[in-house]
């Protein structure tokens, strides 16, 4: 990212940070599509994966079922995930569309190296087309952080 990308996230982000963000309201556009692609919280570097599709198989109907998201908050290499972190929201980019969905249920497994985040019941966009994802994640010290993992094509499960 370079060094004018930085600036306006770092100063975006402290304009959201004084407005005291809630966790249900949508950033700026702005701000989701400055988003950077790895993070640091508690000397841990995480990513953020995505997988995407609408089901459309015979028992669906004919336009497809709604949107599912499975995302993976993990670390990069064998450190585990830092104490604390959790995902507190998501949001889906479609060009200006955002969809901003809850709930969300998350899945911490054995593998402390990674968190697995599902959200359900989307738009019906694409199959085919390419989104961005976003999550604010917050560490345990109460810092509030977006990570996006960019152009997920939405796929087409039959």
């Amino acid at each position: 990212m370079g060094l004018r990308a930085q600036l306006l996230f770092c100063f975006i982000a402290f304009i959201l940070m004084c407005r005291a963000v809630s966790a249900a309201e949508t950033p700026p556009m702005e701000l989701l599509r400055a988003a950077p692609e790895v993070i640091t919280v508690a000397d841990c570097r995480l990513i953020l994966k995505a997988e995407l599709w609408r089901d459309f198989m015979p028992i669906s109907p004919p336009d497809g079922k709604p949107l599912i998201a499975s995302l993976v908050l993990q670390t990069i290499g064998k450190a585990c995930l830092p104490p604390g972190v959790q995902v507190e929201a998501v949001w889906v980019v479609n060009d200006k569309a955002v969809w901003s969905p809850s709930p969300m249920e998350v899945h911490k497994g054995d593998d402390s190296t990674q968190m697995e985040i599902v959200v359900r019941n989307g738009p019906k966009w694409g199959p085919g087309i390419k989104v961005d994802v976003v999550v604010r994640v917050r560490d345990a010290q109460g810092q509030a952080y977006l990570l996006k993992a960019p152009r997920q094509e939405i796929q087409r499960t039959d």
